[in-house]
């Protein structure tokens, strides 16, 4: 395992654990973002939104593409309108992003909860009069741990990533003993 794996890890297994336990704020909190700490570790020097929206191109936008016909097909979220949503949520506590700069097509989203009594045909839905997604928290969460493992697999050989991943954070347990080598 590197150290990208160990250091990123703990996130995944906290949005696993918090989906397993229906605890959907703590996954949604996760979810939205791990793909931030992921595009740091890989371009340091781009800015937030530049690196959220680059990571959500490469490695989640394929679950919010709907083919319709042959020929057709229609994107349900944008890596701009999740970097909106990223912004809103994890800085006032909204799912309204009328008011972000990064949105692009979207005015706010509705969370449904992933409960085992509640079965959603479809995880995405859009609202066309009022610009409204509807996804389901848990499948949303699910999408985004499979796209940072996707980029795991991607980065594992890239040494400038594992170096950038020695100064993640690490929460260190103690119920062994009193350790004070943190690193």
């Amino acid at each position: 395992m590197t150290i990208l794996e160990e250091k990123v890890n703990p996130f995944i297994e906290s949005i696993e654990r918090s989906i397993q336990t229906e605890n959907w704020y703590a996954a949604l909190t996760l979810s939205l973002a791990l793909p931030d700490i992921c595009g740091r570790l890989e371009n340091p020097k781009l800015g937030s939104e530049k690196r959220y929206i680059k990571f959500f191109n490469t490695y989640l936008k394929s679950f919010y593409i709907s083919k319709v016909g042959e020929q057709k097909e229609i994107e349900f979220l944008s890596g701009s309108d999740m970097y909106a949503l990223r912004c809103s949520f994890l800085h006032e506590g909204s799912s309204e992003i009328e008011h972000q700069r990064a949105r692009d097509i979207l005015n706010s989203y509705i969370f449904v909860n992933g409960s085992k009594y509640l079965t959603v045909h479809k995880n995405m839905f859009i609202s066309d009069n009022e610009k409204k997604l509807q996804l389901q928290v848990n499948k949303f969460s699910e999408e985004i741990v499979a796209g940072v493992k996707s980029w795991l697999e991607d980065c594992r050989e890239k040494q400038y990533i594992l170096n950038q991943a020695e100064s993640m954070i690490k929460i260190v347990d103690l119920s062994s003993g009193v350790d004070f080598s943190i690193g």
